[in-house]
Formats: structure tokens, C-alpha cells, sequence
């Protein structure tokens, strides 16, 4: 037994694992999971194929081996392992012409950072995509980004298509209140037409209110005809209590003229 590993020897110079426990089958990413798969044989040293083959099959899903079930029913004598794979990933792995299909047309930014979409794409182009510069990639990535972030990346198109990716991830953090890959633009022009619409009317009420309070009680201003009305009933009364006319009271001695009844001293029936 090898306590590091916590395998046994088969004598052959092969090892067995104990209690080895794979992780769960990925069916979006089969390659992947193979390769977990893989790592964990190389940490356990398990290297023949009818103990890689019996470990796969024992961690494969039910819905997985039903699906396998005439592969299972009849593995080869030889290299069933490798066989295992090649079916798995025949099976379950999207065909070439599908995954540039879902590149080119549907795969969005949705609510990923770029960094995520860019890794994506890689999975969808697979073996195409060995050159990480590849223009067809760096276009498509950069179609797939907000406006907002595209113009702020203009000036660095050039740089490394991983690092390009950094940079857009910084930039859509920065931006994440403003910037929405998922909003429709039709119901935000709409949002902003009623919160102009809001502001209008509460600017409006603004005023009318300050108005009021700066002239809270202002009476009705009055006509100079009623002012002249009620400047004439005034000296009509001064004239009936002082027995004088208007033009003696107002000019006394020097009144050239008389408004009978008037008993301004000096009057005599000739000076009227």
C-alpha cells in the first residue's frame, strides 16, 4: 500500500485507487470533465485501461449510461477506456458546424464579464482556436460588448486579446450602473420620457408654490375709477362737516372759484 497515494500495488508496477471519488459527470463541458477525470488517474497512478474504463462507467449518470447502454453492453477487450471517451464525446459534445453556429448568431454577453465571454467563445471554436489572436475571435468579441465599452477599448484594439479582455472587464465594473447588456432600448427611452414628464410637473408645482409664498394674501388691486369714486364720497363729507366747499378747503383765500352750499368767510352773493 502507498500511504501518499493511498493506493496498492498490483505488483506490476500499476496502482489501484482506494475510495477514489470522481466528480460529477459535466455534460456542457464533457472535455472538461475528462480531463478532471484524468488528473485524478495520474494522482492515484491508475493506468490501465479496464480500471480507467470501470471507474468512468461507475461515475457516468443514469440518464448518461442509458443513453450508452448499447456501448456498455459490449466494451472491447481492448483499450475500452479510450473507446469509453471517444463515445462519450461523440454523444455528448455539440458537432462543429452547431457550436460556429451558436458563436456567430446567439452567444451574447448576457450577465458574464467579458473575460468569461471570450472563454466561451474559445470552447465553441475548440481546436480552431489555437491562436488566441485569431481575427475572427477579436471581431466577434467585440461585437458581442456594450457600445459604452467598445469605444472605451478603441484605442487599444491592438493590444493581446487576453488583455483587451482585462481591460473590458475593469471597464464594465466601473460602468455596471449605467451600462445594461440585457436592457432593451425601447423601454429605457420610455423610462427616461416619464421621468421627464415627472420632472416637469414637479418643476412646475416648484414654482406655483413659491409664488404663493412670496405674495401669500395679496388683496385685489382696485380701478382708478373706484379710487376716484371714493376720493369724491371722502370730500363730500369733509365739506358737509365744515359748512366749506371743496375749493375753500383745499385753496382757501386764494380759491377762484365756489361750490354752493358754502359759508367760507368773506363770501358775499357777489363772489360766487
Amino acid at each position: 500500500m502507498d500511504r501518499n497515494t493511498g493506493s496498492s500495488s498490483n505488483g506490476d508496477g500499476t496502482f489501484s485507487a482506494t475510495q477514489l471519488r470522481l466528480p460529477a459527470f459535466w455534460a456542457k463541458n464533457p472535455r472538461a470533465w475528462f480531463s478532471q477525470v484524468e488528473a485524478q488517474f495520474h494522482l492515484r497512478r491508475i493506468t490501465t485501461q479496464e480500471s480507467r474504463y470501470y471507474h468512468v462507467v461507475s461515475a457516468l449518470p443514469p440518464e448518461l449510461a442509458d443513453e450508452l447502454d448499447d456501448v456498455l453492453a459490449f466494451p472491447p477487450p481492448e483499450n475500452a477506456y479510450d473507446h469509453i471517451k471517444e463515445m462519450i464525446l461523440a454523444r455528448k459534445t455539440a458537432s462543429e458546424a452547431s457550436r460556429i453556429q451558436q458563436l456567430l448568431t446567439t452567444e451574447e454577453l448576457g450577465d458574464r464579464r467579458p473575460s468569461q465571454l471570450l472563454h466561451r467563445m474559445r470552447q465553441l471554436l475548440g481546436e480552431r482556436a489555437p491562436d488566441q489572436s485569431l481575427p475572427i475571435l477579436r471581431e466577434l468579441f467585440l461585437q458581442r460588448l456594450p457600445q459604452g465599452i467598445r469605444m472605451t477599448l478603441a484605442p487599444a484594439t491592438d493590444l493581446p486579446l487576453d488583455r483587451l479582455a482585462e481591460m473590458a472587464d475593469r471597464v464594465a465594473e466601473y460602468a455596471a450602473p449605467t451600462l445594461s447588456g440585457v436592457a432593451d432600448n425601447d423601454q429605457q427611452c420610455c423610462s427616461i420620457r416619464a421621468l421627464e414628464a415627472r420632472v416637469d410637473a414637479l418643476t412646475t408645482a416648484i414654482a406655483e408654490l413659491s409664488t404663493t409664498r412670496r405674495h401669500p394674501h395679496r388683496p385685489p388691486r382696485r380701478s382708478p375709477s373706484r379710487r376716484r369714486s371714493t376720493s369724491r364720497r371722502r370730500d363730500s363729507s369733509q365739506q358737509r362737516a365744515s359748512g366749506s366747499c371743496w375749493y375753500h378747503q383745499k385753496f382757501g383765500n386764494r380759491a377762484f372759484k365756489c361750490q354752493q352750499p358754502c359759508n367760507w368767510q368773506g363770501n358775499s352773493p357777489a363772489s360766487h
